[in-house]
This record gives C-alpha cells, sequence and structure tokens, in this order.
C-alpha cells in the first residue's frame, strides 16, 4: 500500500506464476527514473532490503522494458 501512494507510482502489482509456485514477479510502472530512485530510499523499502535473503530463494533478477504501445 505505501508504494502504491508514493508520487509517480503508476501501477505496483504483485504475480505469482501459474506455473510453477515458487516464481513471484513485482511488475511496476514509474512515470520517470527519479520517481524509482525515490522509491528505493522510501524507509518501508530500506526496511524490506536487509531481510530479503532470509524471505527469497535464488536471486532476485530486475528487468527493465520501455513501453511500445499504450
Amino acid at each position: 500500500v505505501p508504494t502504491r501512494q508514493e508520487p509517480g507510482c503508476i501501477s505496483y502489482e504483485l504475480h505469482r506464476s501459474a506455473t510453477n509456485e515458487n516464481v513471484w514477479v513485482f511488475y511496476e510502472r514509474w512515470k520517470s527514473q527519479a520517481d524509482i530512485d525515490a522509491h528505493v530510499k522510501q524507509p518501508h523499502v530500506q526496511e524490506l532490503l536487509p531481510q530479503l535473503s532470509e524471505l527469497i530463494e535464488g536471486n532476485i533478477e530486475i528487468q527493465r522494458y520501455h513501453q511500445v504501445q499504450p
């Protein structure tokens, strides 16, 4: 909820694979890179980051995409 209320957040959705219950994806849309940079500095994100190694197995993969068609 806090992330969805941040300036510049267009959408922030959590998805789980339909074929592999161990695969999760956050799909995020932001207005600008500056908004993403500000998001990462938010207290709720800073609190979560050190806990990730205990919460997940494997690696986090971040991929960036540009919208081609609205």
